[in-house]
């Protein structure tokens, strides 16, 4: 019987077959030999075995086992490797509320607020919580666009404290689109109102009259007039200035167009002089 003949593809893999393996360099391996698909292998800054994809290529996996060994001789901590700590959400609404508690004058809107969220996010993990659950969330609720823009303005504030304190490495409400504001109202006092009003505050509280000017004739806010300091006015310019708020009331008639609030404004000189 003659011998069979074998075919050129099958001398050529008994020959790769036959040849020795190369040596791998240290901390590169492949999972299915001669496959050529690399991964690498080491301790982390814990102490505890890793193993990651490196690829096709040998060269990027030594560099690869390289980067992650200096990172831990560093060390740094593998947040992509490495279980985090998991920080409820309620955590985060306590930091945020002894933020608001310091630096906000609308802490007691943020506690009233915080206490809804919380209701429903207060015992997920922070970073579960998805841009689509809070904008669903915004959405069930019966508010008016500025009500749901106020949340969401608490959401970014509530990630952003948790970022600048380590605990979160996400901010979800920074996807969330801002609702469109169209509830807008332009109202004004008519002279009678305005003189019912002046002879009620003269008869039960004249010490209040030079407040009431202030705020009829400037348009500020109350938290915005009963927050100012003698620094806030330029008696020279007639200018009382909000630097904070990035607002400035002219004292002066006719209004400035330069104002970045309409106002109905007359000569406040009553209230300045």
């Amino acid at each position: 019987m003659g011998e069979t003949r074998r075919t050129p593809a099958e001398i050529k893999g008994e020959t790769q077959l036959s040849k020795p393996r190369k040596k791998l360099p240290r901390g590169v391996y492949e999972k299915v030999p001669g496959s050529g698909i690399y991964y690498i292998r080491y301790s982390d800054a814990t102490g505890n075995i890793q193993r990651e994809l490196a690829g096709r290529s040998l060269t990027a996996a030594v560099k690869l086992y390289q980067k992650r060994k200096t990172e831990v001789l560093q060390g740094k901590k593998l947040p992509e490797l490495l279980r985090a700590r998991k920080v409820n959400f309620r955590d985060l609404l306590t930091d945020m509320l002894e933020y608001s508690k310091r630096n906000k004058l609308s802490y007691a809107d943020d506690v009233q607020r915080a206490t809804v969220m919380g209701e429903y996010f207060g015992q997920r993990i922070s970073e579960s919580i998805t841009p689509q659950e809070v904008d669903r969330w915004l959405a069930s609720h019966e508010w008016k666009a500025a009500t749901q823009n106020r949340y969401r303005a608490l959401f970014l504030l509530t990630y952003r404290v948790g970022t600048d304190n380590g605990k979160v490495n996400v901010n979800p409400a920074k996807l969330v689109r801002q609702r469109r504001e169209d509830n807008a109202r332009i109202r004004f006092l008519s002279e009678q109102e305005e003189y019912k009003l002046r002879e009620v505050i003269a008869n039960e509280c004249p010490h209040h009259l030079p407040e009431f000017e202030v705020a009829l004739n400037t348009g500020m806010r109350l938290s915005e007039q009963y927050g100012l300091t003698w620094n806030n006015v330029d008696f020279q310019r007639r200018i009382v200035s909000r630097m904070a708020m990035h607002v400035t009331f002219r004292l002066t008639t006719p209004p400035s167009q330069r104002w970045e609030r309409r106002t109905r404004c007359q000569t406040a000189s009553r209230g300045f002089s």
